[in-house]
């Protein structure tokens, strides 16, 4: 989810700003209340009024298309109408994880360059443009790049290894399938309804078969295309054309109805 909102602003203010969230779904640490309330500080520190706010919430620092509220930031900087001219993000890994460390640079270059100034509040290093801060900055960029191909190649290998183990790796079953949640500790199993997913990260999910009359119309069809010139898609049409449910039931239980279609 992505928004940007905007309030009013106070005439007396001189430093008008915004502000900058990002929240990716392996960091709850960094959540978006937790970032709120640190530029918060800061800016009743330093004497900034936010008058504008950006938040990509859920999304991923990899990318820059996949971050609408971060696209639009960067469109609002070049309007000469813009009503901020600085923008407040926590650290340099809310503002991305990019691969290419000089790609968060340039996006930092644009707004500068447009006469918005980026500052990183919870940073070590001064928001200036001195020699030492240029070094922390780099440094900083190539360390959330490194971190962020490291958890990928974590994440590729426990799911590698949970499929080992005969764990299902995420997506929806397919047809006559049914996903089993199994306890970690208890060993005991139930299934998972539609839009049910596990709540404890040791617990485990497994693929089973589904209801008998799922798994008897998955075996039907493969007979069917066992079949000599049997298509995928007359079989398609085989199962449309079973109306009412109850002539496929038969069928499935190897009574030819009189109306099955002979294609």
């Amino acid at each position: 989810m992505a928004f940007v909102t905007t309030s009013g602003t106070n005439p007396h203010a001189l430093q008008r700003t915004a502000q900058y969230i990002r929240m990716s779904t392996d960091h709850q640490e960094y959540s978006p209340l937790f970032q709120r309330q640190a530029i918060a500080e800061y800016a009743r520190a330093h004497n900034f009024r936010v008058v504008a706010d950006y938040e990509d919430a859920g999304l991923s620092g990899l990318t820059f298309r996949q971050r609408p509220a971060l696209v639009q930031l960067l469109l609002d900087v070049q309007n000469p109408r813009r009503r901020f001219n600085t923008v407040l993000v926590f650290d340099v890994s809310r503002w991305g994880r990019f691969q290419d460390v000089d790609e968060a640079a340039f996006y930092e270059y644009a707004c500068r360059r447009a006469g918005v100034n980026v500052i990183y509040v919870a940073e070590s290093f001064s928001n200036d443009a001195s020699p030492a801060t240029s070094v922390m900055k780099a440094l900083k960029r190539a360390m959330a790049a490194e971190f962020s191909r490291e958890m990928s190649r974590k994440v590729f290998l426990g799911q590698c290894l949970n499929a080992q183990r005969g764990f299902h790796a995420g997506g929806p079953p397919g047809y006559g399938l049914q996903r089993i949640l199994v306890d970690s500790k208890s060993g005991t199993r139930r299934p998972l309804g539609r839009y049910e997913y596990k709540s404890v990260q040791n617990d485990r999910v497994v693929i089973a078969p589904a209801s008998a009359v799922e798994t008897s119309l998955v075996r039907k069809m493969f007979e069917w295309y066992a079949t000599p010139l049997v298509t995928g898609e007359t079989i398609a049409r085989r199962l449309n054309d079973f109306e009412p449910p109850q002539q496929l039931w038969a069928t499935m239980a190897g009574t030819e109805h009189s109306s099955h279609p002979q294609k």
